[in-house]
């Protein structure tokens, strides 16, 4: 999964997929949250996450 961020935008892909994206979303100083629903797992050993620098 990779969710791309900038100022009040985030999409998310899946296995390059364009799954959906947010606007208008709101600032949370940070915190970040990633879950599955019940029967599918995830692989996080590659989760990378970079500042912008915006």
């Amino acid at each position: 999964m990779r969710a791309l961020s900038y100022r009040d935008k985030l999409a998310f892909f899946v296995n390059g997929q364009f799954v959906t994206f947010i606007e208008n979303a709101e600032k949370l100083g940070g915190t970040l949250s990633l879950s599955v629903g019940e029967g599918t797992t995830a692989d996080f050993d590659e989760l990378i996450i970079r500042d912008s620098g915006n």
